[in-house]
């Protein structure tokens, strides 16, 4: 068997037969078998997945999601094993994964990521993006496990690549209160965790991102204190990301530029998704400020950045944590440049304002910016 698709569910039927219908042409190319671990339903999803596979497993919750997926893992008979979430689908171009698992060079690859788009409204017009490790290579690592009760992961084997496969996820269309709830659900394992290994980048961040506000603090500074000790970690760098967006959205921009400075002063020639977001944030602090002149110029770093971004020449690893990286979509890139051309505009450089505005192509001008766009685009001409 070339590869094993597994996924655990539990009351998915709002999403599931998307989920499952997404993966049939992947299954059609590529020999393959779908292993679902039940860990509880009580709605039709395991009706449901009974028309996509029979190798449907119950597992009683014992809250340790990693123990779950560990489950799911020794049914798995694939030389490959990727992992889905219910509430994800793979677009309809599944090329980049029948290539890759068709291919020769697979053999020697260990592991890959996959680009998630992970929607938060229902036009789909906004995103983030994240580029998480879900293909294993159990040929090469057969004891491989998932690690974590809570936000669980596979570890990263070398050499691992990143595949251009999209996964859209829509668990994150929800109500506000809908969210809040999924996240108080959460803590109790996050607390556990966090009692195991307090200074751990993984869970604190975590913690950050999931508890009530009167909370943020105190995690985003022991956050930020675990960085003093452990700064290669996957998600040590990324809280200057939340620190600065934090205090942007606090209405605290001297102090966010203070942050963004010291990270370009120690960790400024690092390539990487944090560098490129810090950059991105840092031009929208300047602008805030009025500080046209130098908002351009964190915007031409930044646009250098991007087109690195988009070539591959920066590792994206760092997408796979919890962290948003503002400037690492493309409606951000778009939304990026607009205010290089209002600053510009600012300046009275027409020309300047011109090309930034060109750097958006028109038919792409996400829905969100389009009449930003069009009055730019105005007082441009």
């Amino acid at each position: 068997m070339k590869l094993s698709i597994s996924l655990i569910v539990k009351n998915e039927e709002k999403h599931l037969e998307k989920c499952l219908s997404s993966i049939q042409n992947l299954m059609k190319k590529v020999e393959s078998e779908l292993i679902i671990v039940d860990t509880g339903s009580t709605d039709n999803t395991k009706e449901i997945a009974k028309r996509f596979t029979d190798k449907i497993y119950d597992f009683e919750w014992i809250n340790d999601f990693a123990a779950a997926r560990n489950f799911g893992l020794s049914k798995c008979s694939g030389d490959w094993v990727m992992h889905l979430d219910a509430d994800e689908a793979l677009s309809n171009d599944v090329s980049p994964l029948v290539n890759f698992f068709n291919s020769e060079d697979s053999k020697k690859i260990a592991s890959a990521r996959l680009i998630l788009k992970n929607y938060s409204d229902s036009t789909l017009s906004v995103y983030s993006e994240s580029h998480n490790l879900r293909v294993i290579n159990r040929k090469l690592f057969p004891n491989v496990k998932f690690v974590g009760s809570i936000h669980e992961m596979l570890p990263t084997e070398e050499p691992c690549v990143l595949i251009s496969q999209i996964v859209d996820h829509f668990g994150y269309i929800a109500d506000t209160d809908s969210l809040k709830e999924k996240h108080r659900r959460n803590m109790p394992a996050l607390l556990k965790e966090y009692e195991r290994t307090p200074t751990d980048p993984r869970i604190l961040a975590h913690l950050f991102y999931s508890c009530e506000n009167e909370d943020k603090e105190k995690y985003i500074s022991e956050w930020y204190t675990s960085l003093q000790k452990n700064e290669k970690d996957l998600y040590s760098l990324p809280v200057y990301v939340a620190l600065i967006q934090t205090l942007l959205d606090g209405g605290e921009t001297g102090s966010a530029l203070f942050y963004v400075d010291e990270y370009i002063d120690r960790f400024g020639d690092r390539l990487s998704v944090t560098t490129l977001s810090v950059i991105a944030l840092g031009t929208c602090a300047l602008s805030n400020l009025g500080d046209s002149e130098n908002a351009i110029e964190f915007f031409k770093v930044y646009k250098d950045l991007w087109d690195q971004f988009k070539n591959g020449s920066i590792p994206t690893a760092e997408l796979e944590t919890c962290v948003v990286f503002f400037g690492s979509t493309f409606p951000d890139y778009c939304g990026l440049a607009l205010v290089a051309t209002s600053e510009a505009l600012k300046l009275g450089d027409k020309t300047l304002a011109n090309k930034f505005l060109g750097l958006i192509p028109e038919s792409y001008v996400p829905p969100l910016l389009k009449e930003q766009y069009d009055e730019l685009k105005k007082r441009v001409n």
